[in-house]
């Protein structure tokens, strides 16, 4: 089922009338986006702390089939390609999955995440061991940052993704501490 708000609609609306007529997968949604608020950094440090700590051996993952006539390229940064599965572009909303390929057209990575409008989850981000340390990750999250995207993380993280929130709050990006405990940034 989906479920189109008219901006125009939604503003005229009370926030409390809408809530007491709204399903509530369309209530969560809302909720969410109203909340996407800056923190304080040391709240936002402690938060992302907090979150489990994900472990994933190399053996645990393995790179999906990539195809370059179904999976359509989507966008470059730098010498690194993005593609997606089986769509002509990112969802307004839903589950995706992106391909990393380097310039010799190898695949190197993939990220299934999850997409509502402008806030966006990478639920799996993964490098194959060699490509890991070159800045890959940053500049796909900064990509998207940048491009007005908030970037919310997922429930448990890696030491390194862990790293790279640090390293993207430190480099400016805005730090956000959602209600169920996650964290985000944005631009």
């Amino acid at each position: 089922m989906k479920i189109i708000i008219d901006s125009y609609l939604f503003e005229a609306l009370k926030l409390s009338e809408l809530k007491k007529n709204t399903p509530t997968a369309v209530m969560e949604y809302l909720n969410e986006q109203e909340k996407i608020e800056n923190t304080d950094v040391e709240d936002f440090k402690e938060a992302l702390s907090n979150l489990a700590t994900l472990d994933l051996e190399d053996d645990q993952v393995m790179l999906p089939s990539f195809n370059d006539e179904t999976d359509p390229f989507i966008f470059q940064i730098g010498k690194i390609y993005i593609y997606v599965r089986n769509r002509d572009e990112l969802p307004i909303s839903g589950a995706f999955e992106l391909f990393v390929l380097d310039i010799n057209d190898n695949v190197i990575g993939f990220i299934r995440g999850t997409k509502n409008n402008k806030l966006i989850s990478f639920n799996l981000f993964y490098l194959i061991p060699e490509k890991r340390g070159w800045g890959i990750g940053y500049d796909i999250y900064e990509y998207f940052l940048n491009n007005g995207y908030t970037i919310k993380s997922d429930s448990e993280i890696t030491d390194g993704t862990h790293n790279l929130y640090l390293k993207l709050l430190n480099n400016g990006f805005k730090p956000i501490v959602f209600d169920n405990g996650r964290v985000g940034l944005k631009k």
